[in-house]
């Protein structure tokens, strides 16, 4: 059993190896400051919510005290009536205690939206804190990742030239070699020609046997 896990670890070994090796790490800095981005945009989205809850919570507590007072003048109406005789004593005490039961029971909740707007507030500053350190964070790497991404360009196209140095160039090289010759070659015939010949048109020279004439060039000449 265990040959088969060491045989596992090491095939996992290099996976892991090649994994590396065979890596675009450039590419990856960029899957990671992706990662930092998203991570930024859902601080600020906690931040824009717990603003938002701050806000409710103190609307909430002034629409509790309008409900505190309202319960408030109900209870004290309703015991006015009672002692008229507008209203029986057993069933004003019942209503009269339910409205300071509602009366209390806004009141208990603004306390806690009392303790709870400090929290809000903490959180806020800790997380806008938090914030301002991702911005720099994400700045500062968003230069080093255009750095990084230039000399990733200008690594590869020097291994393109590199590339290009092993190539055989030698066939080239020699047919350049003979083009120039050749060119050479029909420059001097071309300069030749143009110094010791004239010019003639077909139908000055195709009625003209020159053969005798070049017999006795060779004669005078031997």
């Amino acid at each position: 059993m265990s040959f088969f896990k060491n045989l596992y670890k090491k095939g996992e070994e290099k996976i892991n190896e090649l994994k590396v090796k065979y890596s675009d790490p450039v590419k990856e800095f960029a899957n990671e400051l992706a990662k930092l981005k998203s991570e930024h945009e859902l601080i600020k989205k906690f931040i824009a919510q717990l603003k938002a809850m701050r806000i409710r919570s103190e609307k909430d507590i002034e629409a509790h005290l309008k409900k505190i007072e309202e319960y408030d003048l109900k209870a004290k109406e309703t015991v006015v009536k009672s002692k008229k005789g507008e209203i029986n004593n057993a069933v004003s005490e019942n209503v009269a205690l339910n409205f300071l039961n509602l009366k209390k029971a806004y009141s208990d909740r603004i306390d806690e939206l009392k303790i709870k707007i400090p929290q809000y507030d903490e959180e806020i500053r800790n997380l806008s804190e938090k914030s301002i350190e991702f911005d720099n964070k994400i700045k500062h790497y968003s230069k080093e990742y255009e750095f990084l991404k230039t000399q990733d360009e200008i690594k590869k196209s020097r291994l393109d030239i590199d590339k290009n140095l092993f190539f055989d160039d030698s066939s080239i090289i020699s047919n350049l070699e003979q083009l120039k010759k050749r060119i050479s070659e029909t420059e001097y015939k071309s300069d030749f020609y143009s110094k010791y010949s004239e010019k003639f048109s077909d139908n000055d020279i195709k009625n003209h046997d020159i053969n005798e004439e070049l017999k006795n060039i060779r004669k005078n000449t031997d």
